[in-house]
């Protein structure tokens, strides 16, 4: 079980991933939720729940680069 974020904390989470790999927004969004405007939603103050928190913080733990 993962800890629930706020969005500000998901925000600077995916952002810090976004930098250290050089992935587009757009992309992670298709990728760790298949859902091209995962990024800009949340940007927009769109929360997520526990089940779509999950799969993006796993998604991040568990890259390993292309």
């Amino acid at each position: 079980m993962i800890k629930m974020r706020t969005n500000s904390e998901l925000t600077l989470y995916i952002e810090e991933f976004l930098q250290k790999t050089g992935m587009s927004a757009t992309t992670f969004g298709v990728k760790a939720n298949n859902d091209p405007n995962t990024v800009f939603d949340l940007k927009k103050g769109r929360g997520f729940g526990e089940k779509i928190q999950t799969r993006i913080c796993e998604f991040i733990e568990n890259y390993a680069g292309e």
